[in-house]
């Protein structure tokens, strides 16, 4: 087996989520925060045929990367990585051992409010957060606009950004998130909107779910 560039751009974002994984057999990898605040999951290229499990997934991309190019031998104790006459044995995990999220139980309750966001505008946001010097992402709609917001909740002198990213028909809200909660890849995304405190972020390869920080959320219908 080869993994894809994608499929390591995919790992590589998920090891900032969290740095072990356990992946079942099927072309889905999924992870989630130990605080439960945020799940990711993905579709590769590629068909797993045996559950294994890496306790340090950032210590074994960059074993790969030792390899221009290799061929992968996976069991559930063992990966074989071969390349340009090298070779590393890599000590899989036990799984029963490492938290892992079930996939089934993550899904939106309902959707009050959905749109666009691009990765111009998320990138850009990041970008002020960090100039800023804020720890919070808010996506709001007042005056029937959608905003993305970077913020300081509960200080109304700190400084801000926003971004008018659409129009929209739906109530009010401001769903605000923790900034170390959002690893996303740097990709166009549909968003959706539950008043119950999640948002799903989603596009063909991969898709998020974020709790809300629910003591600054609010949704006008609640």
């Amino acid at each position: 087996m080869n993994l894809s560039v994608k499929t390591l751009k995919i790992l590589d974002n998920f090891c900032s989520i969290k740095n072990s994984i356990v992946i079942r057999p099927g072309n889905e990898i999924f992870t989630g925060s130990v605080s439960k605040t945020i799940f990711a999951r993905a579709t590769v290229a590629e068909k797993f045929d045996t559950e294994f499990a890496i306790y340090d997934l950032k210590k074994f991309l960059s074993v790969l990367s030792l390899f221009k190019e290799c061929d992968i031998i996976i069991d559930s104790s063992n990966i074989l990585i071969e390349g340009a006459g090298a070779k590393v044995n890599y000590s899989c995990a036990d799984p029963m051992m490492l938290y892992h999220p079930d996939k089934t139980k993550v899904k939106m309750p309902s959707v009050d409010s959905q749109f666009i966001l691009t990765a111009i505008n998320f990138n850009n946001l990041i970008k002020a957060a960090s100039a800023l010097g804020l720890a919070y992402m808010a996506i709001e709609a007042k005056d029937k606009k959608v905003l993305l917001r970077a913020v300081s909740p509960g200080n109304p002198l700190a400084d801000d950004y926003s971004v008018h990213i659409t129009d929209t028909s739906s109530p009010d809200f401001a769903m605000v998130f923790e900034l170390e909660n959002i690893k996303f890849m740097s990709l166009d995304y549909g968003v959706q909107i539950c008043s119950k405190g999640l948002a799903r972020f989603f596009n063909d390869d991969v898709e998020y779910y974020v709790m809300a920080n629910s003591k600054y959320s609010r949704f006008s219908n609640v």
